[in-house]
């Protein structure tokens, strides 16, 4: 029996398309007579076949597998043990004890956790400081204004005056029990609240007309530079058919443009995961996000959280 394992970072890859190599593991009469890391230098679906059918793998052990790709396997005769969350060294010890099954690492995954809020209620600070997670707090003090175990640990910076003056006018707004403001009139009183003049739009092509619109809403307090993601037209070196498309995005052009202007503010509007990081990191400005760019979901991504559908095709990937 030989085990294909796609990794990433010596843990089962999430994915079997993001693997960075493949753990090849010989089992004879329930005894590891074998184990050999594969490196995976073009990450798609048709070269992990390649690997597996080459090296006559008998069963796949991977993490989400999509029903297209789970359906070829079968097809090629490679069983499958799916949803497992482990480590290659979990894995092996797994298959010598014979407790592999499909969803291994899961409950571990749990039962970790559970000792992990224990050692937070003990006091273990060094290991919070590295683990933090505040969605897993046992109190929540920080809700009633007290310091948590964490908090209590670091040493907390003396506000900027910046920072403390956009905290107030973010408070302000927060704050508003008159009236519920939608996304736009919340820009547009925190900026004023700041006495901003200029404000900065980094905008994605494909959200050119809301962008347009949004633009001229501003123009209304302040002065608006509006930059394209295609700003310094450098082409792509395979290009797609798609005139927009064959232009690569330039986010540092679009920080280098709104850094030369001085804009007091800039703000996001559908700019590409990733993108949109590196823009952020290189603005001289403060930056918030309007709009974010979601295909499948009419730019509206949160849709996502609240669906068992998307949330099984992330699984599933």
């Amino acid at each position: 029996m030989i085990y294909g394992i796609p990794l990433f970072r010596k843990r089962v890859a999430p994915r079997c398309t993001i693997a960075d190599s493949i753990l090849l593991i010989r089992v004879i009469r329930d005894r590891v007579t074998s184990r050999k890391y594969l490196p995976m230098k073009e990450r798609s679906w048709i070269d992990l076949m390649k690997v597996l059918n080459d090296n006559k793998v008998d069963t796949l052990i991977c993490g989400g597998i999509n029903t297209e790709h789970r359906q070829l396997s079968r097809d090629s005769g490679i069983a499958i043990i799916e949803n497992v969350v482990s480590s290659d060294e979990e894995i092996m010890k797994a298959i010598k004890n014979n407790t592999l099954r499909p969803g291994f690492g899961f409950k571990e995954s749990s039962k970790k956790l559970t000792e992990s809020t224990k050692e937070k209620e003990a006091g273990k600070i060094p290991w919070l400081l590295h683990n933090s997670d505040c969605l897993d707090c046992p109190d929540q003090q920080c809700l009633d204004g007290k310091k948590c175990a964490l908090a209590s640990q670091l040493a907390f910076m003396e506000e900027s005056k910046e920072s403390k003056q956009i905290l107030d006018s973010a408070m302000d707004i927060s704050l508003e029990e008159e009236r519920t403001l939608c996304r736009i009139s919340e820009i547009v009183y925190f900026a004023l609240g700041l006495d901003y003049k200029k404000i900065g739009v980094a905008y994605c092509v494909d959200l050119s007309e809301p962008a347009e619109i949004f633009a001229q809403v501003l123009r209304r307090f302040f002065e608006v530079f509006p930059v394209c993601c295609k700003i310094g037209g450098q082409m792509l070196a395979d290009p797609v058919e798609t005139r927009a498309k064959k232009i690569a995005c330039n986010p540092k052009g679009q920080a280098e443009v709104l850094n030369n202007i001085g804009v007091d503010l800039n703000i996001i509007i559908g700019l590409c995961i990733g993108a949109d990081c590196i823009f952020s990191k290189l603005s001289d400005a403060p930056v918030t996000t309007l709009f974010v760019k979601d295909k499948s979901l009419a730019n509206n991504p949160i849709g996502a959280v609240y669906s068992d559908y998307y949330l099984q095709e992330v699984s599933n990937s």
